[in-house]
C-alpha cells in the first residue's frame, strides 16, 4: 500500500488516528513535506494536541476544519507518543 498525500479524520480519537495517519504515511514511503492531514471541528482544545507534532496550514473560514503538516525534525517516535498518549482519551 502506498501513503497518501491528503488524510481525513473525524470522529472520535481525532489526535490519535491524525497520527496514525501520518505514521501511516511515513512507513508507506509518503514524501512528509507533502502529506497533509485534515481535522475536523479542530476547534476542541484537546486536538491542539496535535500541534505538537504539525503545524496548521490552513484554517477554513468556518473554522471547522484545519489541515496541517509534520512540523520538521518530528521523529516517527515523537508521533508515536503522542499517538499512545491520546489513544485513550475522550473527546
Amino acid at each position: 500500500m502506498d501513503a497518501f498525500d491528503f488524510y481525513i479524520v473525524d470522529g472520535s480519537l481525532i489526535v490519535s488516528c491524525a497520527c496514525a495517519a501520518m505514521l501511516h504515511a511515513m512507513k508507506h514511503g509518503g514524501n512528509m513535506s507533502m502529506v497533509m492531514v485534515a481535522i475536523h471541528d479542530h476547534q476542541r482544545k484537546i486536538y491542539h494536541q496535535f500541534q505538537e507534532v504539525a503545524e496548521v496550514v490552513h484554517t477554513g473560514r468556518s473554522k471547522l476544519l484545519s489541515v496541517h503538516r509534520l512540523k520538521q525534525n518530528v521523529t516517527e517516535d515523537d508521533i508515536f507518543k503522542l499517538r499512545e498518549k491520546n489513544i485513550w482519551e475522550k473527546m
